[in-house]
């Protein structure tokens, strides 16, 4: 292949898992816009949940993209046999990793009154972090789907889903955070709300879609149960937890450094949460074409077409380097005007 065929293949497989992963982050965006309405304190309080949260979420998607490089190499192998196990597999580690850090947050929510933060911005996070916590059992078994369709490159299915959620947590948003159509103001806890239902919509819809979709009746076999061997937990794993583990180093430094804006008062906390919520922006978006590495690779290694390995390495590293770069000039162009869409406060503002 040509670089320019490597190009053209690339951007038609990233180009739906990047506005999926945008869609991911999308959500989170439109919470803390509609959030910063309601004031500053909402809004820190959101940034210090996201602290336990984000890096939880991205472990566990991390564990997931462990589903896809196997999927596509049993897809390039054409061994549907392989396909069915590696999501049956996947699925039964990514359900149980989901109920494991969703008991290790609530055993561990209340650590935030002891790393020195703002009283008000803590009392806001925790209600909120609870009920969001709970959506990181949909957020896997969505994965889980995803990866599987993305491992046979139909990567359009999970962006699908992912519009609609985003245009229902939206519509949720309004109506739990504000107050309508009969509902309370319910403030920061009315946007976790929304975002459990959203993204419970989004494992249902996702799982209902590759049932019937045409192309994927032959595996239909992947919704019931069959015989588990420790080498399929372990080949997932070996790959899924450094995966992971990749995650959790790559925000941990950023989560952190929200747990000293904390140190510096509420608006500096409010201020970083819209500058890191944006940053994520970009960073989920290369991310997209990170999984379109994984397919592309692992299809290319089930046919031993080596060449073309490192030629399509090399052409989505140069593709993430040109995105990076745009977005960098992007945020500088726009920094002024992208913080006042969170916030009317000044002083929030001018930190942003």
């Amino acid at each position: 292949m040509t670089l320019k065929q490597h190009l053209n293949t690339n951007i038609t497989l990233a180009l739906p898992v990047m506005l999926s992963q945008l869609g991911h982050v999308t959500m989170g965006v439109m919470d803390n816009i509609m959030i910063g309405r309601v004031g500053a304190t909402p809004l820190a309080g959101a940034s210090l949940a996201n602290v336990i949260f984000n890096v939880l979420m991205l472990f566990g998607i991390g564990v997931s993209y462990a589903i896809t490089p196997l999927i596509a190499e049993a897809d390039g192998k054409q061994d549907k046999e392989a396909i069915v196990s590696v999501f049956r597999h996947g699925f039964l580690i990514n359900v149980c990793i989901s109920f494991i850090l969703i008991v290790a947050v609530m055993l561990g929510k209340n650590l935030l009154y002891s790393i020195d933060q703002p009283q008000d911005a803590v009392d806001q996070a925790l209600p909120y972090l609870s009920i969001v916590t709970v959506s990181l059992l949909p957020i896997l078994v969505f994965q889980t789907f995803r990866q599987f369709a993305d491992g046979l490159s139909l990567t359009y299915l999970s962006l699908v889903v992912m519009i609609v959620a985003n245009l229902l947590n939206i519509f949720l948003n309004y109506t739990f955070i504000y107050g309508h159509f009969g509902f309370e103001a319910m403030g920061l806890e009315g946007a976790g709300y929304a975002t459990l239902i959203s993204r419970f919509f989004m494992a249902i819809a996702l799982a209902v879609y590759v049932f019937y979709h045409s192309k994927l009746r032959i595996y239909r076999a992947i919704f019931a149960f069959g015989n588990y061997s420790k080498k399929t937990f372990n080949n997932l794993l070996q790959i899924g937890i450094p995966a992971g583990m990749q995650f959790i180093f790559e925000v941990a430094a950023f989560d952190f450094s929200a747990v000293m804006m904390g140190w510096l008062g509420t608006n500096t906390l409010a201020a970083h949460q819209i500058a890191i919520n944006l940053a994520t922006i970009s960073y989920m978006t290369t991310s997209g074409l990170g999984a379109a590495a994984v397919i592309r690779i692992g299809n290319y290694i089930g046919k031993n077409d080596y060449q073309n390995v490192k030629a399509s390495a090399y052409s989505l590293i140069s593709m993430a380097l040109v995105i990076m770069l745009a977005w960098g000039f992007v945020f500088y162009i726009g920094r002024f005007w992208f913080p006042a869409l969170y916030i009317n406060n000044a002083d929030v503002i001018a930190v942003a």
